[in-house]
């Protein structure tokens, strides 16, 4: 319901209650009846009338008249008109029932205006208001379920016309508006949820659109009123003043701008296939009912019978118009009966299953009922019902009376053929004729039966019974170079061609042209269920298809079923996992196969899985299987938890999860078209090795150095220390694979290393006593004898030769210093033992000499020119010599690996043919490092001013910075323009309050000056020593702060 304020009215005056309500009428109608307000509009699509069926309802009283002549447009004419009524009383704004049984209309019969209900087939008459003035009831609309009439009342107390709808099998009335403007002409739309009427709210008449109930009205446009609903329910038909014009406009119902398609119209009504109207239409200062399409165009008189017709409404069976008009005594309704005639098309030549061959003409009819004939044509297609035509002959222009049609050469064309000629009106209406042939070639089959069962179960094989018929003039040998055998082929449900050879059939004796043959083909039916398509064709030879000749072929839906199949709807799986643990899946499944899944009987049905590589690759295991505790029937969802166990090799994998049939066969199997769901193996020990550098060729005994790159890829920290430290171990294995029995030598951890993190550790490994091919492990080992590839982590395994090499040596230190300062030369003594057969000179050209290489914490060797000494003299196998090593360290600080190797002129790197290095851990580190955690100085200073500044400054390096003496560090800062210049080249100093050891941090106030010239500056914060040494000059980083000094 909705409210709004009285308003003035529209083009025409509106008198509210009274005997007579005056309601606007277009411009050129006479007296002061309404116009129809077209109740068509709540019209649900309906078929096109029956051609040539005429329809006469039982007149009122009297007075039935005949045309004297059809008027047609296009394929709908006009046959018949006939008055319904004859009465001293009016009678109007007449309406159809959906079913057409039923006539509503207005009559002020028996004194005043109410609303009657004609019955159609026997003309009885009941009154279905019984209002007395001055109230009245107009404008009756049929909703499209005929049990209500909507309809204009001023029943209401305010004596306003309003909305109101009528229930006919109650006899309940409910009022659907209450609003004190004027409410009229309702129509229902064509589902019957909404109804569009003319309004005046808010001082103009306008369409309006609300719910059946009266809710949510919305305004859709000015100026209109005989709303007329499309039979699609997308737009209204109206009488409108568009640009100031009255006539027939369009306007979408989700509104937008009108479109007028007929000046000079009104009261428009849809035919019920939407494709025309029917509207009054004022020609030469008299009213007449005109058709004309649905966008105005091609306007037809309609046959009249008493004047000034108004408030037409088309059946919904498209048979009949009904409208009021002046007649003898007073206002009557009237019918027009109309008759729909398409083209009317025969072929005569060729007959139904007549076999053709060469150039044939065909023959036949194209005539037009009503209207004129726009084109006619002939095409063909191959098959009893062709998706593809093809046109031939001209396109006809005129009616053809038994005469030629086109002609048709069958050259190259085998098979069954359609042949189908269209005619169409005018109007766009169309008449169809069909015929099937065969045409004749070498290659010709027609499939007489095929007893093919419509479902098949996956992968089975079935005997189906065909008979075919050689509609061909080629013998179909069955044996030979050439001979004919059955065959198919399967399609899925898309189209495409899933199967391409089936099993072949072959026939049992030659069949000439004509002969009809019986055999039973062998079909296989596809393996994955679903919606299939069995095509059967003929095979000559290993090549040639029937259907490669344009011979027809036969298609068969099949449906593939699968007596045990499932689909995944949902998991949940975890998607990290300890290597060989148990792990619970939440699986939701459906059995969309045939057969249940049995709990109990045979086959027997369990849960299980496959893991696969995040590749797709399938890894080797052995899957916990899942028993179902009770029978799934088809058709239904079963939720289940699934033991899952976690492959043993940490790493990243697929799961897969499926149904083992009976012992051995999976439902999808390691390829099947499951869903997977990711995850990540992870032990809770694990390692991952990048490398391990070590000697390839051992010998014999020998203890070796190698430096060992690992990841902690588990989820626990290895500890340095305790009773659960983790350390890096090995062991050798024979050629035969078998583990020797050797205490490996344990390396320990320089600190704890957190998961995810990696290091290069130095380890020693000491070779087998007995020469041989090794393979060397690598493992880490968690307290005495936990190894971590016992919990899923790979070991690292190398090859090595075990023989005296020609490149051996064996290092150690005699005092290694584990930290150093940056650029800073180092002595460090070593001894060497030759462990190979190689002399090492101490003579050119082959001389040998002890150097090193620097290698950061990723393992990579940094650029550098290491300092290179001599072998002080030769040394032969088993010999050890002392040398001075020289190193000097890196220039950046950091932590490193220092590597001592030899080195042989004019050959390389003994390391490079696989002797042993020293590796050992080095902290190199600044001597002169500053860091300022915290300071407060100002970002804008005035010239010449003193600042007072607070500053907290870190020792980064490793020389103690002394408060007193001869060279005491002390704080002070240096001003530089935009451009680098210096400005003030040192400031004021600022002393220790006390010696600041390395790592520790102190707090300084500090006093500083700007400069006397106003602009941009930087201001360089630094530490002194002695006066002279600025830390930045040993690469210390000092505090630099932009200052603006203005006035």
């Amino acid at each position: 319901m909705y409210n709004c304020p009285r308003s003035s009215h529209g083009p025409t005056e509106k008198t509210r209650g009274g005997t007579s309500m005056s309601l606007p009428t277009s411009a050129h109608s006479t007296g002061g009846r309404t116009t129809a307000a077209g109740p068509s509009a709540a019209k649900p699509n309906a078929p096109r009338g029956c051609c040539h069926h005429w329809w006469t309802i039982a007149a009122f009283a009297g007075g039935v008249f005949a045309m004297a002549a059809p008027r047609a447009t296009a394929a709908l004419t006009a046959v018949d008109a006939q008055r319904l009524t004859r009465d001293r009383a009016t009678d109007m704004t007449a309406s159809w029932s959906s079913d057409g049984k039923s006539l509503a209309f207005v009559s002020t019969r028996e004194g005043s205006k109410n609303l009657w209900i004609c019955t159609a087939a026997t003309g009885d008459l009941h009154r279905a208001t019984t209002f007395a003035l001055p109230a009245f009831a107009d404008q009756p609309t049929w909703s499209p379920t005929a049990d209500e009439i909507a309809f204009t009342s001023n029943r209401a107390d305010n004596g306003s016309p309003d909305i109101w709808l009528l229930n006919l099998e109650t006899n309940e009335q409910s009022q659907l508006t209450t609003t004190p403007s004027v409410d009229w002409m309702p129509v229902f739309s064509p589902n019957g949820r909404q109804l569009a009427f003319v309004s005046d709210w808010g001082g103009k008449d306008a369409l309006w659109v609300m719910n059946r109930d009266g809710s949510d009205p919305r305004k859709l446009v000015d100026d209109g009123w005989d709303p007329a609903w499309s039979p699609d329910g997308t737009k209204i038909a109206y009488r409108s003043f568009v640009t100031g014009q009255e006539g027939v406009a369009v306007v979408s119902v989700n509104g937008g701008e009108p479109v007028l398609i007929a000046p000079a119209a009104s009261a428009p009504t849809w035919s019920p296939d939407g494709r025309r109207l029917c509207m009054v239409m004022r020609v030469d200062a008299q009213d007449e009912l005109r058709l004309t399409n649905a966008d105005g165009t091609a306007p037809v008189a309609l046959p009249l019978r008493g004047q000034s017709p108004r408030s037409p409404d088309w059946s919904r069976d498209g048979s009949r118009i009904v409208y009021d008009a002046e007649g003898d005594g007073g206002r009557s309704l009237y019918v027009v009966s109309l008759d729909y005639r398409t083209p009317e098309v025969a072929i005569a030549d060729p007959s139904p299953g007549d076999r053709l061959q060469g150039t044939i003409q065909i023959r036949g009819s194209v005539k037009i009922g009503y209207g004129e004939l726009d084109h006619a044509v002939v095409e063909v297609g191959a098959g009893e019902g062709p998706t593809e035509w093809q046109q031939v002959g001209e396109t006809l222009r005129q009616p053809v009376e038994n005469d030629v049609l086109a002609s048709w050469n069958l050259e190259g064309l085998t098979g069954a053929y359609t042949i189908r000629v269209t005619a169409v009106d005018a109007a766009g209406d169309a008449g169809v004729a069909q015929v099937q042939v065969h045409a004749l070639s070498e290659h010709g089959v027609e499939f007489a039966s095929a007893d093919t069962p419509g479902t098949m179960t996956a992968g089975e094989v079935y005997s189906v019974p065909l008979s075919l018929k050689n509609v061909g003039t080629m013998t179909w040998l069955n044996s030979g170079r050439y001979e004919v055998k059955m065959g198919y082929r399967w399609l899925d449900d898309s189209g495409t061609v899933v199967i391409r050879k089936g099993l072949l059939a072959p026939l049992p004796r030659p069949v000439e042209s004509g002969e009809t043959v019986s055999l039973e083909a062998q079909i296989k039916a596809p393996p994955l269920p679903g919606r299939h398509t069995l095509e059967y064709d003929l095979r000559q030879g290993d090549l040639l298809w029937f259907s490669d000749r344009n011979a027809l072929t036969r298609r068969v839906a099949v449906q593939v079923v699968v007596p045990i199949s499932a689909r995944l709807l949902g998991q949940q799986t975890p998607k990290q996992m300890t290597p060989g643990q148990e792990y619970a899946v939440a699986l939701r499944l459906l059995n969309n196969g045939t057969g249940p899944w049995s709990a109990e009987g045979e086959p027997k049905i369990a849960l299980g899985y496959h893991w696969l590589t995040e590749g797709g690759d399938p890894v080797d295991h052995t899957p916990a299987l899942t028993q179902l505790t009770k029978t799934v029937l088809p058709d239904t969802e079963v939720s289940v938890s699934a033991t899952v166990r976690a492959p043993e090799i940490a790493g990243k994998y697929l799961l897969r999860c499926d149904l083992l049939i009976g012992e051995e066969r999976w439902l999808f199997g390691e390829k099947g078209d499951v869903p997977t769901a990711t995850v990540t193996v992870q032990t809770l020990d694990g390692v991952s090795f990048s490398t391990a550098e070590v000697a390839r060729s051992m010998a014999p005994g020998q203890i070796y150095v190698a430096n060992v790159g690992l990841q902690n890829t588990g989820s626990l920290p290895w500890k340095a220390e305790g009773r659960a430290c983790v350390r890096l171990g090995y062991h050798w294995l024979d050629a035969a694979g078998n583990t020797l029995q050797q205490e490996p030598i344990l390396a320990t951890l320089p600190y704890e290393v957190l998961s995810g993190k990696s290091l290069v550790l130095a380890a020693q490994v000491q070779s087998p006593a007995t020469p041989g091919e090794y393979s060397l492990e690598w493992d880490l080992v968690k307290g005495e004898d936990q190894w971590f590839s016992t919990h899923g982590s790979r070991p690292y395994s190398q090859s090595v030769l075990v023989a005296r090499p020609a490149y051996g040596v064996q290092f150690s230190a005699v005092d290694h210093p584990a930290k150093m300062i940056v650029g800073q030369p180092y002595l460090v003594t070593l001894t060497a033992k030759n462990l190979g057969t190689l002399t090492w000179s101490s003579r050119e050209p082959h001389l040998i000499k002890l150097g090193y290489h620097w290698l950061d914490q990723a393992g990579n060797e940094i650029p550098h020119s290491p300092l290179l000494v001599p072998m002080p003299r030769e040394v032969g196998f088993d010999q050890t010599v002392t040398l001075p090593g020289q190193v000097r360290a890196p220039e950046v600080a950091g932590q490193y690996t220092l590597k001592w190797d030899l080195l042989q002129e004019g050959r390389g790197w003994f390391s490079a043919e696989g002797a042993n290095t020293l590796s050992t851990p080095v902290r190199v580190e600044v001597l002169y490092g500053v860091e300022f955690t915290s300071h407060d100085t100002p970002a804008f200073m005035m010239p010449s001013q003193r600042y007072t500044v607070h500053l907290r400054v870190k020792n980064l390096g490793v020389l103690k910075w002394e408060a007193q003496g001869d060279v005491p560090v002390q704080l002070s800062y240096r001003w530089q323009d935009q451009t680098g210049a210096a400005v003030v080249a040192r400031g004021q100093l600022t002393n220790l309050p006390a010696d600041v050891l390395s790592g520790a941090n102190v707090d300084l106030q500090a006093q500083v000056q700007a400069p006397g010239a106003p602009g941009t500056y930087v201001l360089k914060w630094d530490l002194l020593q002695g006066g002279l040494l600025w830390f930045a000059d040993k690469g210390a980083k000092p505090l630099e702060v932009v200052v603006v000094v203005g006035p």
